[in-house]
């Protein structure tokens, strides 16, 4: 969708939630895969998020034994040709907004 200039044009932004998700089984819940950060990411661009998830996805896999996503699908590379946005982890700029509690006197 994001491709869609029409569509693209309306877009600020893009939200993604880590508060439930699984890095094995896909659609299909598998009970010792689920995972649950309190963390919201947010980014004008839609691909740098998509990608930063895979990385979460694929460090959770590893942690657990499993091989990596497939390199194979290359899903992020075609979103950049459409221009769509970028999945180069290292040019994110990550600014960590989470409330802190203030210091006892």
């Amino acid at each position: 969708m994001g491709a869609i200039p029409e569509l693209r044009e309306t877009w600020i932004f893009s939200l993604t939630s880590l508060q439930h998700y699984q890095f094995i089984g896909g659609p299909y819940s598998i009970r010792s895969t689920p995972v649950s950060e309190p963390v919201l990411w947010l980014s004008r661009d839609p691909v740098l998020l998509d990608a930063l998830m895979l990385d979460r996805i694929n460090t959770w896999r590893k942690k657990n034994r499993f091989e990596p996503v497939s390199e194979e699908i290359r899903t992020l590379e075609f979103a950049e040709i459409l221009g769509v946005g970028s999945a180069k982890i290292s040019d994110a700029q990550i600014i960590d907004v989470t409330p802190r509690k203030p210091e006892a006197r």
